[in-house]
């Protein structure tokens, strides 16, 4: 067998392109040799950070009847911001009211963390 045969290297693409090559030289990013393991790794986390697929965030919807007194009647399921972040995840949630403030519309999405 030749050298050819047994030569190993690993290539990432992105849309098409050469991004990442590790062959028997070392680390290339975009054609360039990076001799710096720093910058190497840098630029390989960034890479898997951005073709890596995210974990979805979830979404509810809740609403809320209000008496004359304000005191919710009905409500929903959604966790609340002190459960979102016990679990280490990002909480946001939108408010609408009507005019008279009978009734109350709320989306809430709780958002995986970054890695």
């Amino acid at each position: 067998m030749t050298q050819e045969e047994y030569r190993s290297e690993i290539t990432l693409n992105e849309r098409g392109k050469e991004v990442i090559r590790v062959d028997e030289e070392g680390f290339h990013y975009k054609g360039e040799f990076i001799a710096d393991a720093g910058e190497a790794h840098r630029l390989m986390v960034a890479f898997l950070k951005r073709n890596t697929a995210q974990p979805e965030s979830e979404v509810y919807y809740e609403f809320s009847v209000l008496n004359d007194e304000y005191c919710t009647e009905a409500g929903g399921t959604a966790p609340t911001l002190l459960q979102a972040i016990d679990e280490g995840k990002r909480y946001f949630a939108h408010y609408s009211q009507d005019g008279l403030y009978t009734l109350e519309v709320r989306r809430v999405e709780i958002i995986p963390a970054p890695y």
